[in-house]
């Protein structure tokens, strides 16, 4: 037993040393440019995440590493994302699928394929690039059966997961943001604070970008992007959301009802419930309500706001409902941070939909049970997986 110890001691020594040497011997200039490559590199990485954005922490070194494999690996989904888009527009020989390529909107699908390309353009705020097919896969499910309505976001932060519904608007279609921006006191849980400007100036900047098919003035957010005009499309509801009567929303969306709702508001569990029984009583019989961050470790008040107005929902309706009970909600897919939902005389259509649509079908991992209901799963995604909880520094 001593001699090995003493065997292993000098080996390691040994080790050491010549470590030490290589390194003298070394040309500076090698040494130099290896430190100015990992520089570079880390200068591309954003040095804080969305949850602490509004904190203004940096994130650490490791987060930096890791935030540069969730973008090579977010690059590699959104070329992915764009050849099934590029492709979903296209019969293939045998002819099968070409029911999907009559009815699907050849414009939004060209605009999602864009934004995927765009990619985040500098805006703050996370969006999987998965999300344009399974939105294209969406649209085209609501042009099959005629769906018309308006497309809605509560908690739009600075525009980065809204622009995408903004890409989806036909003709006679309005797009409503719902945030409370400035008025920080309403965003108890500090989960990213929104800025109009920022806001309109991204969603100027997303549609100049990927709606190179369209000549219509409409679609511009003010002259340049920045003097505030909205345009007529663009329905800005500056409030708080839990307090924000459904009516409101309507109105806002000139008496249309939703057929995507968005929620991304305040994460806590009466916030989440609240926004879930805005989007309950504003949403068209074949919509879809997508809640965010439902299984971010971050915000856990996202899924028990989900559990608590399902439970309460179906409470109700066992007691008779009646005029003040929201209608049900029932999921139907998970993937990408989000769970989505729909009406119960929906869900299979819809279930059945996302497993066989060209864009979303071979992005189907499994089905499952939640909340008492199948619902297919879809890929977690890159960026949720590598920034979903982010460790927050506590150096500021």
């Amino acid at each position: 037993m001593r001699d090995d110890f003493v065997f292993t001691a000098r080996n390691k020594v040994t080790v050491v040393f010549h470590f030490l040497w290589t390194r003298s011997t070394i040309h500076p200039d090698a040494r130099t440019s290896s430190r100015a490559m990992r520089a570079s590199a880390a200068a591309r990485v954003p040095r804080t995440c969305h949850a602490c954005a509004s904190r203004g922490r940096a994130a650490s070194t490791k987060d930096a590493k890791r935030a540069m494999a969730g973008q090579r690996r977010a690059r590699e989904d959104a070329v992915a994302v764009v050849d099934v888009l590029k492709g979903s527009t296209t019969a293939d020989d045998s002819g099968e699928d070409e029911l999907d390529a009559v009815v699907v909107n050849p414009a939004t699908v060209a605009r999602l394929a864009r934004y995927a390309e765009w990619g985040d353009g500098g805006v703050k705020g996370f969006f999987e690039p998965g999300l344009c097919a399974l939105y294209a896969s969406l649209d085209a499910f609501h042009v099959r059966n005629g769906v018309k309505g308006s497309l809605a976001e509560i908690g739009v932060y600075h525009g980065k997961s809204f622009a995408p519904l903004a890409l989806m608007r036909r003709d006679d279609e309005r797009c409503v943001a719902v945030d409370c921006f400035d008025a920080q006191e309403h965003n108890v849980d500090d989960s990213g604070a929104g800025d109009r400007a920022a806001f309109e100036r991204n969603v100027a900047r997303a549609m100049r970008a990927c709606r190179e098919d369209d000549d219509d003035d409409e679609d511009e957010v003010g002259s340049d992007g920045s003097d505030g005009t909205d345009p007529a499309w663009l329905r800005v509801v500056e409030a708080d959301s839990a307090t924000t009567p459904p009516e409101t929303l309507t109105r806002a969306a000139d008496g249309q009802t939703l057929r995507i709702f968005s929620i991304d508001g305040c994460h806590t569990e009466s916030n989440t419930a609240a926004d879930v029984e805005t989007a309950s009583r504003t949403l068209h019989d074949l919509g879809v309500v997508v809640v965010d961050d439902a299984f971010n470790p971050d915000w856990p008040g996202v899924v028990a706001g989900l559990f608590r107005w399902t439970e309460r929902n179906r409470n109700r309706n066992r007691n008779g409902g009646g005029a003040s009970t929201a209608p049900p909600l029932v999921p139907f897919a998970i993937g990408y941070n989000k769970v989505l939902m729909c009406r119960p005389d929906a869900h299979d259509a819809l279930l059945t939909h996302v497993k066989t649509s060209r864009e979303t079908r071979a992005s189907v991992r499994k089905t499952a049970e939640f909340l008492g209901g199948e619902v297919v799963v879809l890929p977690h995604g890159w960026i949720s997986t590598f920034h979903g909880n982010e460790r927050l520094s506590s150096s500021n």
